[in-house]
């Protein structure tokens, strides 16, 4: 996928979500997160991205607005692998319901 299209998208996406910046806490979050996969949603029908390259957005688009303490920082790629993993794992289990 073209990183131009991809920080295009999460840049859209970023602005569509300017509210999330102000959330503080878990639960804000997770109040937010039906917004954020709607708008994850959009951009990837609208650049025609699935899959990998549509988690790499949200990855891209979860990063940018939740900002990490710097002790944090050096575990960023560890943070990012594990959250990719609970993507793929909330995906396989919308997918098994799905298919029921």
């Amino acid at each position: 996928m073209d990183k131009a299209k991809i920080d295009a998208a999460v840049a859209e996406v970023k602005a569509a979500l300017g509210d999330l910046k102000g959330a503080r806490g878990f639960f804000a979050i997770c109040k937010a997160i039906p917004d954020v996969v709607k708008h994850i949603e959009d951009a990837g029908l609208k650049l025609g991205i699935a899959g990998a390259d549509k988690r790499e957005l949200a990855l891209d688009v979860l990063f940018s607005l939740i900002p990490l303490p710097i002790y944090i920082k050096p575990f960023a790629g560890l943070l990012r692998m594990l959250a990719g993993q609970l993507i793929d794992m909330a995906v396989a289990a919308v997918n098994k319901q799905i298919k029921k």
